[in-house]
């Protein structure tokens, strides 16, 4: 712990030529994705989206499926990969206690938007920011993404790191 009991782990990135190492070993680059990093202490984290919406975790098989179906329209993902995203996220289980929670966007009960967080390397990484066409342009990617951060500050990381996509 340091930093006002903020947590610290170590760098996921050693050796500092980690990505030279990975290729030798058939892994291949193949896209640099846009990112961002933020002290979570110094965020502000009013609501800015009007009140028709909540976040909610995952917690329900039920929540679980809507959550992916959403992702998978989104990102129109095949059958296949969707229902690989079923069981990746199937074998992490829905403890808030985890290692990555996924958060559900109900707007007037409707879930309509997804979040997810993931606990690694000293960092809350932001993942899976998501809202149906529907309800874009409403503020709800902003809702949902300040609710991950918030969950993370309560958890005791100081630090999120965000990776966008260009419709985000």
């Amino acid at each position: 712990m340091y930093g006002g009991g903020c947590k610290q782990e170590g760098l996921s990135t050693l050796p500092a030529d980690l990505g030279e190492h990975l290729q030798t070993q058939g892994f291949r680059f193949f896209v640099r994705a846009p990112g961002m990093a933020a002290d979570l202490q110094e965020l502000e984290l009013s609501p800015i989206v009007p009140s028709n919406i909540i976040t909610a975790p995952v917690k329900t098989c039920d929540q679980f499926r809507q959550w992916v179906n959403i992702l998978a329209k989104v990102d129109e993902q095949t059958d296949a990969l969707r229902d690989g995203f079923y069981q990746m996220f199937e074998g992490l289980g829905f403890s808030p206690c985890g290692n990555s929670q996924l958060l559900l966007g109900l707007e007037d009960g409707r879930a309509v938007a997804t979040s997810r967080l993931f606990f690694a390397g000293g960092v809350t990484g932001i993942w899976h920011v998501a809202s149906l066409p529907e309800a874009r342009r409403k503020g709800y990617g902003a809702e949902m993404t300040l609710s991950v951060v918030q969950v993370g500050c309560e958890r005791g990381y100081c630090f999120g790191v965000l990776y966008a996509t260009a419709a985000g």
